[in-house]
């Protein structure tokens, strides 16, 4: 019987909580974790950056223009976009190292990859490895895309809504429970 895969494309917190919770939940199954860079990064926590979510800052913020406002908001992506709390960071890590120690490679990492496409029927998620320019494919029981605040593009998952937990279409969340 083959191994079930589990996909989860994000870089960020939820990302990160999904990838670990899939692995305590599913111990016998195979999860994959894409990403575009390099590492995941951690989240600035530090007080002063933090102010720009102060109530305070949100009167000076919006009196700004737009140029400079998209500026300050790139400026301090990593405060909450794309980035995952330093503790869970170190959880990962650990949980990855030893599985190494013991032979067990149940998460993996995948750094380097953009999600091209899905194959609705192979139901394979198409990969640009983004390094060497190379496309490759992965089977999946599962799929996750932990994108945040970003929309994928509706034609990757076009062919996927019925199994969707919510709508590429209108956003919305399913009648039924998941």
């Amino acid at each position: 019987q083959r191994q079930m895969c589990i996909r989860d494309r994000g870089s960020g917190q939820s990302a990160a909580e999904i990838t670990l919770h899939l692995a305590d939940e599913y111990p016998n199954a195979k999860v994959d974790l894409f990403f575009r860079s390099y590492a995941l990064k951690p989240a600035d926590e530090t007080e002063f950056v933090n102010e720009i979510f102060d109530s305070d800052t949100v009167e000076t913020f919006l009196a700004f223009d737009n140029d400079f406002r998209e500026a300050v908001l790139e400026n301090h992506r990593d405060t909450n976009y794309s980035v995952v709390d330093p503790k869970l960071i170190s959880i990962l890590y650990e949980r990855l190292y030893y599985q190494k120690l013991i032979g067990n490679e149940q998460i993996q990492l995948h750094r380097f990859h953009e999600l091209q496409g899905l194959d609705s029927e192979s139901k394979k998620a198409v990969f640009e490895e983004l390094a060497d320019n190379k496309t490759v494919s992965f089977e999946f029981d599962g799929l996750f895309l932990a994108t945040g605040y970003e929309i994928i593009a509706t034609d990757i998952v076009k062919n996927f809504e019925e199994y969707l937990a919510v709508s590429y279409t209108h956003l919305t969340l399913p009648t039924t429970p998941y």
